[in-house]
């Protein structure tokens, strides 16, 4: 069952993305940080100690999320920086909101 999950959840991002459920797209960043475990408890328990969404996972405290069984300094760092990615472009599309449409 468990066998070639990885790679169906990497190919489901690429066709069908918006059949993903929030868990699973925390499970896929996982991947990157977490080597050969499976992740799909750590992605559940991340958003049970934040608010139960991937903007309260990205958003949370370094300590809380490496206080997540799994999780350490690497991986709270990534999604830290997943996080400055997402504040990144919000920025960026409120500049241009204001340059195409100054009210």
């Amino acid at each position: 069952m468990h066998e070639g999950h990885r790679e169906r959840m990497k190919d489901k991002i690429l066709t069908s993305p918006e059949s993903l459920a929030p868990h699973e797209v925390l499970e896929i960043l996982l991947y990157y940080c977490i080597p050969r475990v499976n992740v799909n408890e750590t992605a559940h328990e991340l958003l049970k100690r934040t608010n139960g969404s991937l903007k309260g996972v990205l958003e949370a405290d370094m300590q809380v999320l490496a206080s997540v069984k799994g999780v350490g300094k690497k991986t709270a760092s990534f999604l830290k920086t997943i996080n400055k990615i997402v504040d990144i472009i919000s920025e960026q599309e409120t500049k241009l909101d204001k340059i195409t449409c100054p009210l």
